[in-house]
């Protein structure tokens, strides 16, 4: 069947990449999955927000000009 050979192909191809992507998170023993990288992403933005609001905090307490 020549459609089967094909259909191969590109599963081996796809196959190759999920491989290529799993070593890219692979970092010294610690592997990361793409929901990590989600909570990794959501909990670092909440945290630079947490300490850019100290910062304005500050800036309103001493009464500093922003603008």
């Amino acid at each position: 069947m020549p459609g089967s050979t094909a259909r191969t192909n590109i599963l081996r191809i796809a196959d190759c990449q999920f491989w290529a992507f799993s070593q890219f998170f692979h970092i010294s023993g610690l592997t990361i999955s793409v929901a990590d990288i989600g909570y990794l992403c959501m909990s670092s933005f909440i945290s630079v927000s947490v300490h850019e609001l100290g910062h304005a905090l500050a800036a309103a307490r001493l009464r500093l000009m922003l603008f």
